[in-house]
């Protein structure tokens, strides 16, 4: 009978101590879980932010191209009133070499 109570009394800790061994495995494994979703969330973000980084990036490209088309406009621009200045100017001097010779 003693030997049966020994023996319930070791089976008794044994429970115990694998209860309280399950009891931490099942803490430390919804720890890891929660971890888990905080690291997949962040890397959500990140995926947001590039997405976003990316489509910034890429509008600034357009926006850069359409600037570098419009200088190009412009600076044919400029060349052709120089040009026409510079004819404008020829004729002018022309007029007055005209003007001096008849005068």
């Amino acid at each position: 009978m003693e030997t049966a109570k020994k023996q319930m009394d070791m089976d008794k800790k044994a429970i115990d101590e694998l209860v309280r061994e399950r009891d931490i495995l099942n803490k430390n494994m919804i720890k890891a879980a929660n971890e888990t979703d905080k690291q997949q969330t962040i890397v959500k973000l990140h995926e947001q932010s590039k997405k976003t980084l990316e489509q910034e990036i890429l509008n600034y490209r357009d926006e850069a191209q359409k600037q570098r088309k419009i200088i190009y406009q412009l600076e044919k621009e400029r060349d052709r009133y120089i040009n026409e200045a510079s004819e404008l100017t020829k004729k002018c001097n022309g007029v007055k070499n005209y003007t001096t010779r008849i005068s």
